[in-house]
């Protein structure tokens, strides 16, 4: 994260249990709510990905230009944290 701005929520990386979303279940920053135990663990999940997907998407904002291969690279990161949003990893 660039050094010129703090940031105000808690840092990752978070971990859930399907219902409790932090850097600890006893000290969560968020409950996941959904319309069945299902959903609510996919909610969890997402929610539990943000501080990595944040800190990605700022890295490749902090990027004056990128060639192929460091796009490529950052192509491969983006979607490994897709997967975790979406509770495959």
């Amino acid at each position: 994260m660039s050094d010129d701005r703090k940031e105000r929520f808690t840092p990752g990386p978070w971990i859930t249990d399907g219902k409790f979303v932090g850097n600890t279940l006893e000290d969560y920053v968020a409950m996941v709510v959904g319309d069945s135990k299902e959903e609510r663990i996919a909610n969890a999940a997402l929610v539990a990905s943000a501080p990595e997907m944040y800190a990605l998407l700022d890295e490749i904002d902090s990027q004056p230009a990128m060639g192929m291969d460091e796009w490529v690279g950052y192509v491969v990161r983006v979607n490994a944290v897709l997967k975790k949003a979406r509770g495959e990893s």
